[in-house]
């Protein structure tokens, strides 16, 4: 089986340096049958993608079957390990998550050859050569340093399996997510080196790889979310996001992606922004190389990266030069054909709204890039609380911005109208600000309960009130757009509100993200500016320990011994201190895992609506009492709801219509018509 894995690893990297070589090659010569020849590389692409399933596939049941013949199987499964665990540990270490990140590229490669194997132009040529060439770099690293395909030495009759901490179903998804997301970017990357190379700044290049954009940053997103999950109900240190540099290594370019996602509608719709889309293509393809010369380069320590490895860090540290050198020199050479942007008509535009979105992001990734690599390289360290200082005025701004975008219009917005569509929420946000103001006071008092020094400031109460119009603009945009479909329709109101997500999905599915972002805020707010946190011990039964208005009462501990692990649990009655109401039971625990010789901290959480009882067992003093940490987090299921959200309006956007529908949908269709007869024209002369 290893042998299987390894020489289609090795043709893969044949046939990928063949189209490397001859895609450019028939590109710019002058043989009459450019096409036939282009089609057979085409076809070369698409079997890299099953060569590399092929791969793939035989490590997968390698893990499957328990096979330590592997050495990679051998460092990372056991007997023990359930089933999707072990299938979850192909891409545990740095050689399988290098072929799992190759394999994607690849399907990537071989669907987008697939499908425009009958429409054989030069954008689809040099994209095609472009994601070959990324290709191939992931494929030289793993036969050069990382090869998943190694004998394991004799007499290896069982693996240590891989680090406990993994072993929870968020971790069997993130990593996969998150590489679903840095391949699918490769794909706005190439088709925006490709528009450079052949000159093109139609927005040819926008359609073909906008869907794609959308659905790499949604997996992206998704891949975040699930890790801040694992982070929250598996870390045991009472958050669930901690400015780590590996966490920011996957939010830098989901940053970027948000800003390109925004881009590509300005280009698409009004022919503006082609010098935005085009640098923040490279610079989010750029960011995905980064995140893993983070991650694999060991230069940058963290709890999540890998041993230092010289190689690696010459490799990716290569490959970014060449990434930067090479976008920024085309771009700068193409500005002539690209810098046909309009200048804002005015403030009061989508226009200015989508430039600021653009600012406001790109500022906060150099930021983030900077902190995140310049102390580390200095011997310094900067915490979670230079992150956040930047991060929650920045953040209330952007989601202000977010929520009024929709209520400009292109070019010039009339203020009168503006006004009116701002009535509805602007009432309710004002309405809003005396039970926010209460409600904040009740957050503040809850703190300083614990110590007089963790008060926060007024900024945590502006955040509310931002969260709050936010909700109340998306609302009312909404409503409207039911109220005017309902109209025109005659449709009851239900029905014409869900017909709009039939009606425009990009559209509606956008409102639907920005309404997740302000929801999402208020969890953000509450649970990083306004969490408590509570050390104590206890060591008889009927020790108390009391966090805002909650009493933990010890009920004792218990403990049990199986055959991978012993488990030590700590057991606690939960009352509500002002009614002496019993409102639920923890019991945390520790575990020790014998394979690993690893001792790990399972939390365990009481989950109320409007905020989280997080109970950890640190372990055991000397003097046998028990270390207790209890966090009551206020509003952090707002985040996981406002996840969620996202997550559906993303798919709404995504989802594909069948045909053009009302109003809206004619109207993408005449926007459209012009286009194809451009590509139809533009057909006949791309071989002149």
């Amino acid at each position: 089986m290893i042998y299987i894995g390894k020489i289609s690893l090795w043709l893969a990297v044949f046939i990928s340096f063949i189209c490397l070589i001859a895609i450019p090659f028939i590109l710019t010569g002058r043989g009459r049958k450019k096409q036939s020849q282009l089609k057979n590389c085409y076809w070369g692409l698409v079997s890299l993608g099953g060569l590399l399933t092929l791969s793939t596939l035989v490590l997968t049941i390698g893990f499957i079957t328990n096979d330590y013949s592997f050495q990679y199987v051998a460092s990372y499964s056991s007997p023990d390990m359930h089933i999707l665990y072990r299938i979850a540990a192909v891409w545990a270490g740095q050689e399988g998550s290098m072929l799992f990140w190759a394999w994607l590229v690849a399907v990537f490669t071989a669907i987008i050859a697939f499908k425009k194997r009958s429409e054989i132009d030069k954008l689809n040529s040099y994209a095609l050569l472009i994601m070959n060439i990324v290709l191939l770099f992931f494929l030289v690293v793993m036969v050069a340093d990382s090869d998943p395909f190694v004998l394991a030495p004799l007499g290896v009759a069982a693996g240590r399996g891989i680090n406990p901490l993994l072993l929870h179903w968020a971790m069997t998804l993130h990593p996969s997510t998150l590489f679903i997301g840095y391949a699918g970017l490769t794909i706005p990357f190439a088709y925006g080196i490709a528009a450079l190379l052949i000159k093109d700044s139609e927005a040819e290049w926008v359609k073909r790889s906008q869907k794609w954009t959308l659905f790499s940053w949604l997996f992206l997103g998704i891949g975040i979310y699930l890790g801040a999950v694992w982070a929250y109900v598996v870390l045991g240190w009472g958050g669930y996001w901690g400015w780590d540099p590996v966490e920011n290594a996957s939010f830098l370019p989901w940053l970027t992606g948000t800003a390109l996602v925004h881009s590509f509608t300005v280009y698409r719709r009004r022919g503006g922004f082609k010098l935005w889309s085009l640098s923040l293509a490279a610079i989010t393809f750029l960011l995905v190389i980064f995140g893993t010369f983070v991650t694999r380069s060991g230069v940058i320590q963290s709890v999540h990266a890998f041993e230092q490895n010289p190689l690696m860090t010459a490799l990716f540290g290569s490959f970014m030069a060449i990434i930067i050198l090479g976008s920024a020199g085309l771009i700068i050479s193409r500005l002539k054909e690209f810098s046909s942007e309009e200048p804002f008509e005015s403030l009061f535009s989508k226009e200015f709204l989508y430039y600021l979105n653009n600012i406001i992001l790109l500022v906060s990734t150099f930021i983030i890039v900077g902190a995140t690599v310049v102390p580390p390289l200095t011997g310094g360290n900067l915490g979670p609380g230079f992150y956040n200082q930047i991060a929650r005025p920045l953040g209330f701004v952007y989601v202000l911005i977010l929520a009024l975008c929709p209520l400009f219009a292109w070019r010039k917005t009339n203020l009168g109208r503006f006004g009116k569509s701002l009535l509805y929420p602007g009432i309710l946000g004002i309405a809003s600000i005396v039970p926010l103001y209460f409600y904040w006071e009740s957050l503040e008092d809850q703190v300083k309960t614990v110590s007089p020094g963790l008060g926060q400031n007024f900024l945590g109460y502006i955040g509310l009130i931002v969260a709050a119009f936010s909700i109340f603009a998306t609302i009312y945009l909404f409503t409207s757009w039911a109220n005017q479909l309902k109209k025109q329709t005659g449709k009851n109101y239900i029905s014409a509100f869900f017909s709009i997500f039939k009606k425009s999905r990009s559209r509606s599915g956008g409102y639907l993200v920005h309404f997740s972002v302000a929801i999402m805020l208020l969890g953000l707010v509450g649970s990083s500016i306004y969490a408590t946190e509570v050390k104590s011990r206890v060591k008889d039964a009927g020790d108390e320990i009391k966090v805002a208005n909650y009493t933990l009462k010890y009920k004792g501990s218990s403990s049990s011994s199986e055959t991978s692990r012993d488990v030590t649990s700590a057991n606690f009655d939960v009352y509500n201190s002002d009614t002496n109401e019993l409102i639920g039971e923890v019991s945390p625990r520790t575990v020790f895992y014998k394979t690993q010789q690893q001792q790990t901290r399972e939390v365990d959480i009481l989950y109320e609506l409007f905020r989280d009882i997080f109970v950890i067992l640190e372990g055991q003093n000397s003097d046998g009492s028990l270390g207790i940490n209890v966090f009551v987090n206020p509003l952090v299921s707002f985040v996981w709801v406002g996840g969620a959200i996202l997550i559906i309006g993303s798919t709404i956007a995504l989802w594909p219509k069948k045909k053009a529908i009302a109003s809206e949908g004619a109207k993408e269709v005449v926007e459209e018509i012009p286009s194809r007869l451009a590509k139809k024209r533009k057909k006949s002369k791309s071989w002149k």
